[in-house]
């Protein structure tokens, strides 16, 4: 692999926003995306809420912009997904307009390549709170760039968490399930959709979007913890472990926490881990 050394990643950037992403929650496109997540709760389809995951769509589009700004192309085609934790303020409800911007957060170095935090923040209209979002990504093959920046919530799963299993739920991935999450979510990446492509960089095919990953098992938190009701979610977090393929399974595993309202969860598939260190904390009814 490549190593890009002694280029390191730009700490003067760091805390400094990026343009604000506006958009609406479009209640067709809510729906498309529980429909893409294959996530049929009554909630999304009715259209009182959006899948919680939707935040994503334009958290990507703000931190798209902050690594464009940050990295050179060459250096963003080594970088991947490696962890995401979401903080719900509130429901996300279909006709709100969200105003979305992100900043570069902290930086890490790593063994198996550098880590940018990228801190995303959606806010309504009239600025209120409605999530913020820290996704890590890792660089591979750049090392050398020394820590800074601001702290990054942990969500490490402790070994006595297995001790209180609640239990499993697998959600299917359809062969064309990354055409229509691209469809839904506007990611496009070559990876998801382009078999000849995906084999071209040390992949066995198309992989699934880990966004929609993530969204499977939030399906799967949300049936064994909070009854489906989605306004009952404050906080969803993974660590990406390994690539989802089309034509299997995700099997997301529920663990009951040492506090009330905490949940820890892993997801496998194909079996491999492909999701651990899940954290979700749900709030009481009502």
């Amino acid at each position: 692999m490549t190593t890009h050394s002694p280029v390191t990643l730009p700490y003067e950037r760091l805390g400094l926003p990026s343009q604000t992403d506006v958009r609406v929650v479009e209640p067709d496109a809510a729906v498309d995306y529980a429909l893409a997540t294959n996530d049929p709760n009554p909630l999304y389809l009715s259209g009182q809420l959006a899948p919680p995951m939707f935040v994503v769509v334009p958290g990507v589009a703000a931190m798209g912009a902050v690594t464009a700004e940050l990295l050179s192309a060459d250096i963003i085609a080594h970088c991947v997904e490696a962890g995401h934790d979401i903080h719900y303020a509130q429901p996300l409800v279909p006709g709100t307009e969200l105003h979305t911007t992100a900043s570069a957060h902290a930086i890490a170095g790593g063994r198996a390549g550098d880590r940018l935090v990228v801190r995303i923040e959606s806010r309504t209209a009239a600025g209120e709170l409605a999530a913020e979002q820290f996704s890590t990504i890792t660089v591979r093959g750049l090392t050398g760039s020394r820590t800074g920046g601001g702290n990054v919530p942990d969500h490490a799963f402790p070994a006595a968490a297995r001790r209180a299993q609640v239990g499993t739920l697998s959600v299917a991935v359809d062969a064309d399930q990354t055409y229509r999450y691209r469809h839904a979510s506007g990611d496009d990446m070559p990876i998801h959709i382009d078999d000849e492509f995906a084999r071209s960089v040390g992949l066995p095919g198309i992989i699934a979007h880990g966004f929609c990953t993530m969204a499977m098992c939030s399906r799967a938190v949300l049936t064994l913890a909070a009854d489906g009701d989605a306004s009952r979610l404050r906080r969803l977090a993974v660590r990406f472990r390994n690539f989802v393929r089309p034509g299997t399974t995700v099997d997301t595993t529920v663990f009951e926490g040492t506090q009330p309202g905490l949940f820890h969860f892993e997801a496998t598939s194909g079996g491999r881990t492909v999701i651990s260190d899940g954290l979700a904390v749900i709030g009481l009814p009502g």
